[in-house]
């Protein structure tokens, strides 16, 4: 009799916890406040304290912001900011198109590629072991409009090499570093997203239009847990809404979606997962004016009980 009565309060415990938390209805958070400003393309901290973004005022440019709010912080000219493993240093696109990096403090800038004026660089993203930048480069002499391809370059600086010869862009890495997931160029009147290997084998499409219209998917970010791939995509929405967030499986399968808070003049894009998988920071112009949100009590997260109430149930069952 004391078992039952010990399982039962334990389970009451987790009922309580499941219902109390929030835990099934998607938070957002606007972060930024500058209506003069469109602030685009955040990247979280590996340490989870900070957010870097880019911003059209002054030109464009590189700020951070703390992320429990407060007053943003220029760092450099830029745009495209991506943390290195370690926190230390941003890699970024510089305004002349190719890619550099600087200390995440701001400070010196040190340029790794120089492609254009035949190529035009962007969209960098560091390896997991710190040791590659992947990004897309454009190529220019392309017509009607640039062929985005996927290139590497060492974080050293050296010659960069062309990972995939098929029209995609917008790398970003797996959290083991095996893999990568990128979006087409446009073919046609959508673009999807894919995964493939590091080596640039093995490419799969994971999403594809959804039956009634075509959608646009581009951005991809995969979770550091490893179990899902955000992006935005726009034409996706049944609610009409120009651009959302959704997630999906890197092997594939039905996209779930973050945001649909929009309608067709409004658009959430850029996603950037928080170290822990909980929470995705995105650019959306909700407000009227772009401006950096965060998204947390995600769907299809575990985020329902937390460490305290778990504590609880363990000492019920010693």
């Amino acid at each position: 009799m004391k078992t039952f009565v010990f399982v039962s309060l334990a389970f009451a415990i987790l009922f309580f916890a499941l219902e109390s938390v929030p835990g099934h209805a998607t938070t957002f958070t606007q972060l930024t406040f500058r209506p003069a400003a469109s602030d685009l393309d955040p990247a979280w901290s590996p340490d989870a304290t900070t957010i870097v973004f880019c911003s059209d005022s002054p030109s464009w440019s590189i700020w951070r912001i703390p992320v429990s709010g407060g007053s943003a912080t220029y760092l450099f000219p830029g745009a495209d900011p991506c943390w290195s493993p370690d926190g230390s240093k941003i890699a970024f696109t510089s305004l002349g198109g190719e890619i550099c990096v600087a200390p995440a403090n701001g400070g010196a800038i040190t340029q790794l590629t120089f492609m254009m004026p035949t190529r035009s660089q962007g969209n960098p993203a560091w390896s997991p072991d710190g040791s590659t930048i992947a990004f897309s480069s454009d190529d220019l002499s392309y017509r009607p409009t640039p062929a985005p391809q996927i290139w590497t370059v060492p974080t050293t600086g050296g010659t960069p090499t062309r990972l995939i010869y098929q029209l995609f862009q917008q790398p970003c890495w797996s959290p083991d570093g095996s893999h990568l997931t990128f979006s087409s160029g446009y073919v046609g009147l959508a673009s999807f997203i894919f995964v493939g290997r590091s080596d640039g084998s093995e490419v799969i499409q994971i999403t594809s239009c959804p039956p009634s219209n075509n959608s646009y998917d581009s951005g991809p970010a995969w979770s550091p847990d490893g179990r899902w791939i955000a992006f935005h995509s726009a034409g996706r929405s049944s609610k009409g809404a120009d651009c959302d967030i959704w997630f999906v499986s890197p092997s594939g399968g039905t996209p779930i979606p973050v945001t649909q808070e929009g309608d067709a003049f409004t658009c959430a894009g850029a996603p950037s997962w928080s170290p822990d998988s909980r929470s995705i920071a995105f650019s959306a112009n909700w407000s009227g004016d772009s401006e950096i949100w965060l998204a947390s009590e995600l769907p299809g997260t575990p985020t329902s009980v937390n460490e305290t109430t778990w504590g609880r149930i363990k000492v019920l069952f010693k």
